[in-house]
């Protein structure tokens, strides 16, 4: 007969408390260690948000936050390399 675990469902409060030395998103209650971007990654990035920036400053339509920021949606936590936000949104934060 084998023995099937039953799998543990960490909650937002334990990621919360979780030690900051790795990076880790948290999906529909289980951690997923997220490895550093490469070069080519945070060359992209680099223009993306430079993209965002210049767009989000000349509109004055918003704000725009780079790495690392933490994004929860449901039970859902991202760790975000760029946030792009509208003012609508503002009180969101």
């Amino acid at each position: 007969m084998t023995k099937t675990l039953a799998k543990i469902k960490f909650t937002y409060q334990d990621y919360l408390h979780m030690s900051e030395d790795k990076r880790y998103e948290f999906i529909d209650g289980e951690f997923f260690m997220v490895p550093s971007p490469n070069e080519s990654h945070q060359r992209i990035s680099r223009e993306l948000e430079y993209a965002l920036l210049s767009y989000v400053k000349k509109n004055k339509s918003g704000f725009v936050y780079d790495a690392p920021f933490d994004v929860v949606f449901l039970m859902k936590m991202l760790c975000s390399r760029i946030l792009s936000m509208c003012r609508k949104n503002e009180k969101t934060l």
